[in-house]
């Protein structure tokens, strides 16, 4: 029907016109049921010329290969082959374009990537970039706890990870993490904060952090309970105290890089 009315535009003077319209209401029947009767190398021979001239326009790359696809050509298709070949380059393009816009929106979530990606000091000047851009003081805490994450766990900066863990804590009075944070860095640093004695103090300087934590944030309550059941055995020995002539609640300096006073406890 379609060779028919081709033939008789192009040389039936008389009628030409009348195969016009009704080659155009023979596609507009047709459109309607074409999916229902025709199969892949129909739709290939209507389709793939549109694509040719459209190689731009990623949806009609998008229709043309879906279509197809529903029609019923198969995936070792050379044509299919070419076609998803061009999709997943737009795709992997179109993605990295959306992934940045979104991160330069948000860097906070770009910090996160670039923290599992291993760019720690990426992660944090996208961190220090989201609190620069936030009002919420609660948000800028997460923000800065994240940063002293990262400076402690995987810079081993200890100082400075405990002045950013406070300023979080000053951010929002109320949350017991960046104390957690910081329990952590005493106890994790302990064996290296000179003889016995002054390591037994830095673990009561991290029981300290922990029991303040729990005692203004119940939600961290059950993770501080089980750190100070793990260090209680380690507190000071009642003789290294009798020798050095430390009594019980005297107040002892923990010296190291901690340089906290604690109150002695023994076992």
């Amino acid at each position: 029907m379609t060779q028919i009315s081709e033939y008789n535009i192009a040389n039936n003077e008389k009628l030409s016109e009348g195969y016009q319209q009704a080659q155009e209401a023979m596609e507009g029947k047709f459109a309607e049921i074409e999916k229902q009767i025709f199969d892949c190398d129909y739709f290939k021979e209507k389709l793939i010329p549109e694509y040719e001239e459209n190689k731009e326009d990623a949806q009609v790359l998008k229709r043309v290969l879906s279509t197809l696809k529903a029609q019923g050509c198969l995936d070792t298709d050379p044509v299919i082959l070419k076609l998803d070949e061009d999709w997943k380059k737009y795709a992997s393009t179109e993605n990295a374009r959306l992934q940045a816009e979104f991160e330069a929106n948000n860097p906070a979530a770009a910090a996160r990537v670039a923290y599992e990606a291993g760019r720690y000091q990426e992660a944090i000047s996208k961190y220090r970039q989201a609190i620069s851009e936030e009002t919420d003081n609660d948000k800028k805490a997460t923000y800065m706890f994240g940063i002293a994450s990262i400076e402690f766990r995987k810079l081993s900066l200890y100082s400075q990870a405990r002045n950013t863990a406070y300023a979080a804590a000053k951010l929002n009075p109320g949350w017991g993490r960046p104390y957690m944070l910081i329990g952590d860095m005493y106890g994790k640093t302990a064996r290296s904060c000179g003889d016995s004695w002054t390591q037994r103090l830095a673990i009561l300087a991290a029981i300290d952090k922990y029991n303040y934590a729990k005692s203004i944030d119940g939600s961290v309550a059950g993770e501080a309970n089980d750190r100070l059941s793990n260090y209680y055995g380690s507190l000071p020995e009642k003789s290294e105290g009798f020798m050095r002539g430390v009594s019980e609640g005297q107040s002892a300096s923990v010296g190291c890089w901690i340089g906290e006073t604690v109150k002695v406890r023994f076992k």
